[in-house]
Formats: C-alpha cells, structure tokens, sequence
C-alpha cells in the first residue's frame, strides 16, 4: 500500500479518455488505412499498427489512452484494440 492520496478526478479522467479512444476504435474497423488515420486524428487518437496481412509486430507494452492499435488486411482496418 502506498502513501500517496488518492486522486479520484484524475481516474475518472483517464476513464473517461479511455472510453473516448474505444468509442473511435469502433469506427475504425472496415476502413481503409488512410480515412482511419484521418478519423483517429480528428478526434485527438494517433494509430500504431501491430498486425499487417496475419504478422504481428513487436511493440511496446506501455499504456497510452489515445493510442488504437490496429490489424490491417491489405489496406483495410480488420481489427483494433485500445493501449
């Protein structure tokens, strides 16, 4: 246990932006890799691509709210997730 206070407006925060970067995920998927990354810009999101054409990539574990991973298929957005 530590001793530092705890801040429940910063944790709803980071839910709420949490929930905000789902919401966009969502959209993305059948889009073209292009009008994807337009979208997730648009609504303050950057994209990182971790599976292209069945190849996964090595990527780094560490937790961004405003960051969609996402798997293409050719140019087409087949699946996302959110971290």
């Amino acid at each position: 246990m530590t001793d530092e206070p705890r801040n429940p407006e910063w944790l709803e925060e980071l839910r709420v932006a949490s929930e905000r970067t789902q919401a966009v995920a969502r959209q993305l998927v059948g889009l073209s890799l292009h009008d994807a990354n337009e979208l997730a810009n648009r609504s303050g999101c950057h994209l990182r691509v971790v599976r292209r054409d069945g190849k996964g990539f090595t990527v780094r574990s560490d937790l961004q709210t405003r960051r969609i991973n996402i798997e293409t298929e050719g140019d087409i957005v087949v699946g996302t997730s959110t971290g």
